[in-house]
């Protein structure tokens, strides 16, 4: 079965490959507990491929909470794994997650930048937490980006990141600190600080203090 029969579209997000998996129901004193084990394999994002993702979902007798591991495996490495729980109890399902990320390649996600940034790139090792609502989770965490860089669209400007750039990640904005940059037409170089605000990975803006500074 292709990902793409399967997934609802997601703006600036297009994702495709071909799934496996299986679906098993454990019996205990009675009662059944799910377990379900999927891989898709040569997973792409917005045409850039990324390996092999793995996802395991195994729930409790009473089917209200779910544990959650999952990875993507280039050929080299994993790239990305997340454990944690879904609590499905109550009136609105909760999550609790953890992102590790090793070297992602960034270019995948660069369309989700929209009009205030594109050709992300680079690699990001770090880790992300995601809490709270599952329909609109709180994000917590840092990335350090190797070789990455980004345009800017309002400037007209493409730049390199300094390397081992670090970004801080929260629910609604990436936080850039304080990251040098280099022009990568004219070689002239720059900081950039403050933040990108966005709304569930859209509606991106510019925060206040951004600046580029000795540029």
């Amino acid at each position: 079965m292709r990902i793409s029969s399967l997934t609802s579209p997601i703006d600036s997000l297009k994702m495709k490959g071909l799934i496996n998996g299986s679906l098993e129901l454990n019996q205990s004193n009675g009662k059944y507990a799910p377990t379900s084990d999927f891989t898709v394999s040569d997973f792409e994002v917005n045409d850039t491929p990324l390996g092999d993702f793995e996802l395991v979902i195994a729930g409790n007798e009473n089917l209200t909470q779910y544990k959650v591991n999952a990875q993507l495996k280039d050929d080299v490495q994993r790239t990305l794994w997340a454990n944690g729980t879904v609590n499905t109890a109550g009136d609105q399902s909760k999550i609790n997650v953890d992102f590790n990320f090793n070297e992602f390649n960034l270019v995948a996600l660069s369309p989700l930048g929209g009009e205030v940034l594109d050709n992300m790139r680079g690699f990001a090792t770090g880790e992300i937490g995601l809490t709270g609502l599952l329909v609109e989770p709180n994000l917590s965490g840092g990335l350090v980006i190797k070789d990455g860089g980004l345009n800017i669209p309002y400037l007209n400007t493409d730049f390199d990141l300094a390397q081992n750039s670090e970004i801080t990640v929260s629910t609604d904005l990436f936080d850039f600190n304080t990251i040098e940059l280099t022009d990568t037409k004219y070689g002239t170089k720059g900081t950039l600080s403050g933040v990108i605000k966005h709304k569930n990975f859209g509606f991106w803006e510019l925060g206040s203090t951004l600046a580029l500074i000795d540029y």
